[in-house]
């Protein structure tokens, strides 16, 4: 006699969600840039774009971050390349971090690569000791998992967001936007419409359906 399956695992914030069409769930697509790729390398923009029935939203967040804050990072998690001078001006992360969670509040978060920002957010959230909300620590929605369901017949193994963009035709109106947060984030969102139709063409689908297909696993 085979074992029972077990019944998915879902965390209270996202519970209300899951019964409703793909169409009717707000997506947070968020972004960060960081000093460098390091364990204790600093968030100094952080960018977020609303979707919703695959359309951006005109309310964005978009901030750069002063990291100079009493944490002040050690020079190898320092980008060489990069002036941070301009953000001494700029207000802190803890100065944002009730605006940030306000306008996340009752959406899905999506990231490229989505394990790498939500481990730099938690690691600010760790410098100024506070408890992030739920929805912040558990997975969020990967496009680069989505694309690899959706587009995986023209990716040839390369799910990096310029590529995802080539094959979708979209890019942005000014290259050197690229690698800012929150011209990354609103592209992002725009490929995440994009492959959310193509998941949805065989019929409407619930947010349960896309978690499903994705493999997301909370704990």
């Amino acid at each position: 006699m085979g074992r029972k399956k077990k019944a998915p695992v879902y965390p209270n914030w996202i519970k209300p969600m899951l019964g409703m069409p793909i169409s009717g769930v707000p997506f947070a697509v968020l972004d960060t840039e960081t000093t460098t790729f390091s364990k204790e390398a600093r968030v100094h923009q952080i960018g977020i774009a609303t979707l919703l029935n695959g359309e951006v939203l005109d309310n964005k967040f978009s901030y750069h971050l002063n990291i100079f804050d009493g944490n002040e990072p050690d020079e190898d998690v320092l980008d060489d390349h990069y002036d941070y001078d301009h953000l001494y001006d700029c207000i802190h992360f803890s100065d944002v971090v009730e605006r940030m969670e306000r306008y996340c509040h009752g959406k899905v978060i999506v990231a490229h690569n989505e394990s790498y920002d939500r481990k730099k957010l938690l690691f600010e959230y760790d410098l100024i000791n506070r408890v992030p909300p739920e929805q912040f620590t558990t997975k969020y929605i990967d496009t680069k998992k989505a694309a690899q369901i959706t587009l995986a017949d023209e990716l040839n193994e390369d799910r990096s967001l310029d590529n995802i963009a080539d094959i979708l035709n979209r890019f942005m109106l000014d290259e050197n936007d690229r690698h800012e947060a929150l011209p990354d984030a609103i592209l992002t969102a725009e490929l995440l419409g994009d492959m959310l139709e193509i998941f949805s063409e065989d019929g409407s689908k619930l947010l349960v359906d896309l978690i499903e297909t994705l493999g997301i696993k909370y704990s």
